[in-house]
């Protein structure tokens, strides 16, 4: 459970109570939580009886890396997070030998993004160009996961395994956050992702307002194509805007607290130029290399 979202958290239900297996549940905390989200984790961990690990980000870190992004002008902003979740769980399977590790990722909710939205997120070149360019404090905890590792040592070296279970039943969200409610008490956050406080800015404001990207739009076109959703019903959703104007400026100031961003920094940042991934060193050529040579050579 990096976050505790939806997803996540009934695969560990169904981990448990499905697969009747033993079950390590891992928390990253990146700093950006909200108290419903840590709420809806004890719920769950509690109830269920598993062992529960923290592990937590170094909050300053995690700040400037962060501020780092949002002045470097590219669109997935919300790099620093996804790599601090999969960089700290993948190496903390790794060191406690761990085979198996669960995603709650899957098919039905998640299966349309376009590639021009974002660059992914485990890009460890990127993440270090951005970072020496825009960001004034030493990484020495944060944890980065390389290409080697992420292709090489961990899957093939270590033999780590990384299975998503819910692309092998019928998952369906609404039925998955009923049982949550019913059977442990779980609260919904709203839209996915929006357990984190930071996401939920960075998708359903800052993306849609810089960048003209609402991703609600793929969001919803994986429901349908799931069968759990008509299109008619999508756009009536669409019609809507993410935020109302009370709740932005609420949320504005508590993200510019976190950040430690004034108003005027704010909008500099919001005036930044739009920059692409390539704008920056990334591990392009690397998966290039891999699709032809390495890929063929593990099959």
């Amino acid at each position: 459970m990096s976050r505790g979202g939806g997803d996540s958290s009934y695969l560990l239900h169904y981990a448990v109570k499905e697969l009747n297996l033993r079950v390590l549940s891992v928390h990253v905390d990146a700093g950006f939580n909200t108290k419903l989200a840590e709420s809806n984790i004890k719920k769950l961990v509690e109830k269920l009886g598993v062992k529960y690990h923290v592990i937590k980000i170094d909050w300053e870190e995690m700040l400037d890396l962060q501020v780092a992004f949002l002045k470097s002008g590219v669109a997935n902003c919300d790099v620093p997070q996804d790599m601090a979740f999969f960089a700290a769980l993948y190496a903390y399977a790794v060191k406690n030998n761990v085979r198996y590790v669960l995603t709650g990722s899957n098919f039905a909710t998640e299966s349309i993004l376009p590639k021009a939205w974002e660059h992914e997120a485990m890009d460890s070149l990127q993440l270090r160009d951005i970072h020496k360019k825009f960001g004034k404090k030493p990484l020495v905890t944060f944890p980065i996961v390389s290409f080697f590792d992420y292709y090489i040592r961990y899957p093939k070296i270590n033999k780590m395994q990384v299975l998503s279970p819910l692309n092998n039943i019928k998952y369906n969200k609404q039925i998955a956050l009923e049982v949550l409610q019913k059977e442990y008490g779980w609260e919904s956050y709203g839209n996915k992702h929006c357990e984190s406080v930071w996401t939920k800015f960075f998708q359903e404001y800052f993306l849609p307002t810089k960048f003209g990207y609402d991703k609600r739009r793929p969001h919803l076109s994986s429901i349908i194509l799931a069968g759990d959703m008509t299109r008619e019903e999508a756009l009536e959703i669409l019609k809507t805007p993410a935020y109302d104007e009370k709740n932005l400026q609420a949320d504005l100031k508590v993200i510019l607290d976190k950040l430690q961003l004034s108003k005027e920094e704010w909008e500099e940042i919001m005036q930044t130029p739009i920059k692409s991934y390539k704008d920056y060193q990334n591990n392009d050529n690397l998966h290039t290399l891999k699709d032809k040579y390495l890929d063929p050579f593990f099959v």
